[in-house]
């Protein structure tokens, strides 16, 4: 049977959107990577199939796996999947849904495949007016510090998405900001940037593809934490979606993270838990 709850919003969570979100979310890598190759990064090829999405950003890059699109796999899919990171010298990786029948999962063990890590997709029908009665104080202050990123601003954009993430390293710092650069070349990308005193302290963005306003690129510098920052990008997110017509809005978390329940507390519901698989060597 498969689980359903009703979130905020008045949305069934069933099978029909857990599939919309799939496709939507391929659609967002497919036109990532056809951003970072348009900035002239060859390492990246995608490749669609029955499947899925086949993505290779490149080693130590984000995206690098089967986006699957249905709910389980064949073999021949599996292994065309490991052709496709074979010949491009990186891991063979595969993202599908925790409630894949236990036929797939036996494939992928018997491929030498082991669960990697897992993440939630939450999503749900934007309000008329995401603030509610449980935001902060401090949060519905930090709204007014909110402005939209425009190229002059991007540097500064780029440099909280980095320093939030933990991405310090020179290497790690390139990454960052290839990633957010790309992210914002797609068609519709929208980013915000909350400034507390003049400093550049939280990011996030809103990413519309086929219906769904994607909420990322989220993070905030350390010390600037625990003010309500990340509550008030999703409430101006939300408010965006709604403004320009968007049927979901929708995001990934890690499960019972800070983030989750940052999402789970503007009425979005757990639609999915995807597994990511990787093969061993």
């Amino acid at each position: 049977m498969v689980s359903r709850a009703v979130g905020q919003y008045g949305v069934m969570m069933d099978t029909t959107l857990r599939s919309r979100l799939a496709h939507s979310e391929a659609a967002a890598a497919d036109l990532l990577a056809q951003s970072m190759q348009d900035d002239g990064n060859h390492e990246v090829s995608t490749e669609t199939f029955s499947a899925g999405l086949l993505v290779s950003l490149g080693p130590q890059r984000y995206v690098n796996r089967l986006m699957c699109t249905e709910l389980n796999l064949a073999e021949d899919e599996i292994a065309r999947t490991i052709g496709f990171f074979t010949s491009r010298n990186l891991p063979s990786s595969i993202q599908i849904s925790s409630v894949a029948d236990s036929g797939t999962s036996n494939l992928l063990r018997k491929h030498g495949f082991v669960v990697d890590w897992q993440r939630s997709v939450l999503a749900g029908r934007p309000a008329e007016s995401p603030a509610s009665a449980s935001a902060s104080a401090s949060a519905a202050a930090a709204r007014d510090a909110i402005e939209a990123v425009h190229d002059d601003g991007l540097d500064d954009w780029l440099s909280v998405l980095a320093r939030g993430n933990d991405a310090l390293s020179p290497e790690a710092r390139a990454t960052s900001d290839e990633f957010g650069r790309a992210a914002r070349g797609v068609s519709g990308a929208i980013d915000l940037l909350a400034r507390v005193d003049g400093r550049p302290a939280a990011c996030g963005s809103l990413q519309p593809i086929d219906g769904v306003g994607w909420l990322g690129g989220a993070a905030t510098v350390p010390e600037f934490r625990r003010r309500g920052l990340q509550r008030a990008m999703l409430d101006t997110r939300i408010e965006i979606a709604v403004r320009d017509g968007h049927e979901f809005v929708a995001a990934t978390a890690l499960p019972d993270s800070s983030s989750m329940r940052n999402l789970e507390r503007v009425g979005l519901s757990l639609v999915d838990i995807q597994t990511v698989w990787r093969r061993q060597l």
